[in-house]
């Protein structure tokens, strides 16, 4: 029951904080804040994917505790092979955690 309780908190907040603004970086910084409070890590990418273009575009990332400039990213073309974490994140639909992020970009196939 105290977990349930933990979480029901957790999620109030995040609803009171996500709900007040649209502005998109205060959006991801909350959300990184309140990830920190239940999922260790050491990164968090937001992107977007432009299907009209084909282009994977980064929205917003956290790394080794300061959030980077995401204006410096090139946008990446899609892999549809599925190579590189983000393009196997949207062509299974399916939201992943990558906990070997070291050796995942070490592996052929994806532009990191």
């Amino acid at each position: 029951m105290e977990r349930k309780a933990r979480v029901a908190e957790l999620l109030l907040a995040a609803a009171r904080t996500l709900g007040d603004t649209l502005d998109h970086e205060r959006v991801y910084d909350r959300f990184h804040e309140l990830l920190e409070q239940v999922v260790p890590h050491d990164g968090v990418v937001v992107s977007s994917y432009d299907e009209h273009d084909n282009l994977i575009r980064a929205e917003y990332c956290w790394t080794d505790g300061n959030r980077l400039d995401v204006s410096t990213f090139p946008a990446l073309p899609l892999n549809r092979e599925g190579g590189g974490m983000q393009s196997r994140v949207i062509m299974s639909g399916e939201p992943q955690v990558f906990n070997d992020v070291a050796e995942v970009v070490k592996q052929p196939g994806g532009t990191f």
